[in-house]
């Protein structure tokens, strides 16, 4: 829905969601990029950790620059 919409006002969308498989806060702190209703680091709970905003931010630069906007 999302994409649709994106690709319907001629926005650049970006799945954030796929690359996160595997580091969801149910795994270790050390691969997790969302952290768990007890957070391990200084983020809100069930919101992304630095190394989750980290890659996040490189994969919405590397759309951007794809797209020629970056």
């Amino acid at each position: 829905m999302l994409r649709t919409a994106a690709q319907d006002n001629g926005a650049t969308y970006v799945d954030t969601y796929t690359p996160s498989i595997g580091h969801d806060a149910c795994q270790s702190e050390s691969s997790r990029w969302i952290e768990p209703l007890v957070p391990g680091s200084a983020s809100a709970p069930f919101h992304p950790n630095a190394a989750g905003q980290q890659h996040t931010a490189a994969d919405v630069e590397a759309a951007l620059q794809a797209a020629g906007i970056g």
